[in-house]
Parts: C-alpha cells; sequence; structure tokens
C-alpha cells in the first residue's frame, strides 16, 4: 500500500495528525502493523516514531498516563466487591493466614506488622502540593525522565531544581 507523507504538524506538539492518532491506537493495544494500516503511513514509520522520535513518545506516555489513570479507577470501582466476596470466603473459612494477607494487601499493616492509616496522602491542599514538590526534590532527574506530564512552568521549575543540585555539589 503507498503510504503519504506525514506534513502537517499540531503546533502545541509539533505531532502530525498521524501522528496523534497513531497515539491513540496504539494507547488502544494495537500493534505497528494495525496502526500503520489505520493511520495511512508504512510500519516503519510508526516503529521509528515510537523508538526514535521523543515528542512522539512523550505523547504516547502522557496518553498511556491517561489510559492507565482510567483502567486504575474502574479497578478502584470494583474495590467493594471484590471484599464481599473475601468477606463471604473469610465467613466460611476464617484462615487467619488469609485474613493477614488481605490486611497486608489493603496496606494496613506496616513492615513491624502494626495497624495503621498508610498510603494514604495530605488531606488539605497546601500540604499535597509540599508533597508534590518533596517526591520532586528527592530526585529531580528521576521524575523529569520518568514521562510525567509536566506544564512548561513545572519543567523550567524542575530544570532549575536539578541545576542547582548540580552546582550545590561542586
Amino acid at each position: 500500500m503507498a503510504t503519504k507523507p506525514d506534513t502537517t504538524r499540531h503546533p502545541a506538539d509539533g505531532l502530525s495528525v498521524a501522528q496523534r492518532n497513531a497515539v491513540d491506537v496504539l494507547a488502544a493495544g494495537m500493534g505497528d502493523q494495525e496502526v500503520a494500516a489505520a493511520v495511512g503511513v508504512s510500519r516503519q514509520t510508526v516503529n521509528g516514531w515510537r523508538n526514535h522520535n521523543p515528542a512522539f513518545q512523550a505523547a504516547l506516555n502522557v496518553r498511556r498516563h491517561e489510559v492507565w489513570g482510567s483502567a486504575t479507577d474502574r479497578l478502584r470501582a470494583l474495590v467493594p466487591r471484590a471484599l464481599e466476596v473475601l468477606e463471604g470466603a473469610l465467613a466460611v473459612n476464617p484462615d487467619p493466614k488469609i485474613a493477614l494477607e488481605i490486611v497486608k494487601l489493603a496496606g494496613l499493616a506496616d513492615q513491624g506488622g502494626h495497624l495503621g492509616v498508610v498510603g494514604i496522602g495530605p488531606t488539605d491542599s497546601a500540604a499535597v502540593m509540599e508533597a508534590e514538590a518533596q517526591r520532586r526534590r528527592l530526585d529531580p532527574m528521576a521524575y523529569f525522565l520518568s514521562g510525567d506530564p509536566m506544564s512548561p512552568t513545572e519543567r523550567r521549575a524542575l530544570e532549575a531544581d536539578w541545576l542547582a543540585l548540580g552546582s550545590s555539589t561542586e
């Protein structure tokens, strides 16, 4: 099949219409050949975008984050029903090992086996922002390279933090 050149670019991210469509199809789980057929380019072109085009890779990672977030929300919605099944199983077979595993899976037991509120973040917006800032300060380069979507302002702040860290170690 003859393919058309990929020339039109979107000003915000530098991706063409075909690339933006390819991001959506790849995030839906299709392979390179299927994506190529869907967007009208060759399989090699799709492979090149995925492996050698940073703007495309970043856009694909952003889309994957969105898809993963949606899947995570769906899993969370199943938790109440899963808990009912577990409660029923424990009622029939009150095995302490199963009960302890449920507590561990829920993240309620710390390393010493003590129960507490674990894995729940701050409860006010200022503390949430401070926790996020602290997370980024711990290893700003890892965050920078992780593919987390950031605004240009966030990126500049992170780059400034990274440069400051670099100059403080000299």
